[in-house]
């Protein structure tokens, strides 16, 4: 491997043996005459990324073969004898909880948090008596590998540099690697019917039932979404952010059968022709399931990364509670409100956070809010001369009006919800493509004169 670039935090490396990336596609499909003028389409379209480049961060938080969790798991006890017996642990009925040894029964010594914490006040800190509250080793290993007190206190007592992560004199931005890790797949049905202009109608719609895998639930190779642990790459791999599992799409223009060679002919008065030829309507409509998002604990309890969720019922049954409501006080959410707790975070009936140090929990995937956008254009064109035409356009984008909401931020093609957050399942953004084109809400009528030569 070579080196890239240090700035004294973090350290970047490239494999040298880096391949092109290699997705393989393949579709097979049928057409068939159905009526004059149209055509049915059935495709199956699908390919295989391999050898996809991603950058992965070498230094993940060790607490196993190290002893680390052992002894965090023996700091937990020594944290509730010392909250069970709180008056002899810490001199008074209020004092700061503690969970070094403190000669109680069945307290132990903790040789590893000793040598880190020495001459500061890491066993009564606040922080890490919540870390062993809420078992999250990954994190209390992370904190002790990237403080500049803690982990020179250890390399002192004789303990390695490396003792949590590979490269320690990078242990604040990252050691990261990029790498031939990361695949994709993709397949899908697609079911599309076209019209030629006939008769004044001129039609294309179609429909695509489709599913997107990764292992990187990120939008480039260059994203620093690392997978759930390093130890097994397979426990990351889950739905593309860019999963749209239905989407219905249809284009359309008909011209009103009024006017000189059309089947209603008008009459020779030149006027009354002027008035009743060249009207048109046509259209933009599109109807498509919501973008996936991830769920996320902001539990570490394996490494520094997040350790995903627990769902307490099935992922199909979350998924059925996907939906908009509009709650009387105005605020917005894409879930059922049943998923939300009291506090505004998630129901722990349904998700929890996970609580066992060095364990991890799920990538649970749910489906945001659906799109549905209709525009309409009602257009009249006037013939002046051979060369010169008047064309009066009345443009409707949203004929319905429908509001479109998502669970995404607006400036991100990547989405995900702490089940934490006391904002769990609400929203604030509307829709909005990954091109960056936006969908503004309500309804827009706009009257365009155009003058063609």
């Amino acid at each position: 491997m070579s080196s890239l670039t240090y700035n004294g935090s973090s350290l970047n490396w490239y494999d040298p043996n880096l391949r092109p990336p290699r997705i393989p596609s393949w579709s097979v499909g049928i057409q068939r005459e159905i009526a004059k003028a149209t055509v049915l389409e059935v495709r199956y379209v699908g390919n295989y990324g391999q050898d996809l480049w991603r950058q992965i961060n070498i230094n993940e938080t060790n607490i196993f073969e190290n002893g680390f969790l052992k002894e965090f798991q023996a700091a937990q006890n020594n944290l509730n004898i010392c909250t069970a017996n709180r008056v002899t642990c810490t001199g008074s009925a209020t004092g700061a909880l503690r969970f070094d040894n403190r000669l109680l029964a069945g307290q132990v010594n903790l040789p590893i948090m000793t040598a880190a914490f020495a001459g500061t006040t890491g066993f009564t800190s606040s922080t890490f008596v919540t870390s062993l509250q809420q078992g999250t080793a990954g994190s209390f290993a992370n904190s002790l590998a990237t403080n500049s007190l803690y982990m020179p206190n250890l390399v002192k007592a004789s303990y390695p540099a490396n003792f949590f992560q590979a490269s320690p004199n990078a242990s604040v931005g990252g050691a990261w690697l990029l790498q031939n890790g990361a695949f994709s797949n993709y397949h899908s049905l697609q079911v599309e019917v076209r019209r030629r202009m006939s008769a004044g109608l001129l039609l294309n719609t179609n429909y695509v039932f489709s599913k997107g895998l990764s292992d990187l639930f990120g939008d480039s190779s260059s994203s620093a979404t690392p997978p759930m642990t390093l130890r097994r790459y397979s426990l990351s791999t889950g739905v593309s952010p860019y999963d749209i599992r239905h989407a219905f799409k249809i284009n359309w223009l008909y011209e009103l059968p009024f006017g000189p060679g059309k089947r209603f002919a008008a009459s020779s008065n030149p006027v009354l022709k002027r008035l009743v030829g060249g009207w048109q309507i046509n259209g933009i409509g599109r109807i498509q399931s919501g973008q996936a998002f991830l769920l996320t604990s902001g539990r570490s309890t394996l490494s520094q990364y997040d350790a995903g969720v627990i769902p307490m019922v099935p992922r199909s049954k979350l998924q059925s509670m996907g939906k908009i409501v509009k709650d009387p006080s105005g605020l917005v959410y894409v879930v059922d409100k049943a998923l939300i707790g009291p506090d505004g975070r998630a129901n722990p009936d349904y998700l929890q956070v996970p609580t066992t140090p060095g364990q991890l929990g799920y990538n649970v995937f749910l489906y945001g809010p659906g799109l549905v956008r209709i525009d309409g254009t009602l257009a009249k064109r006037v013939r002046v001369n051979e060369r010169v035409n008047v064309e009066l356009r009345a443009e409707v984008l949203n004929v319905f009006n429908f509001v479109n909401f998502m669970q995404a931020s607006p400036s991100s093609s990547t989405s995900t919800a702490s089940i934490q957050s006391t904002s769990f399942g609400r929203t604030t953004n509307y829709y909005q493509d990954f091109n960056g084109s936006q969908d503004p809400g309500g309804r827009v009528i706009q009257l365009v004169l155009r003058i063609n030569f």
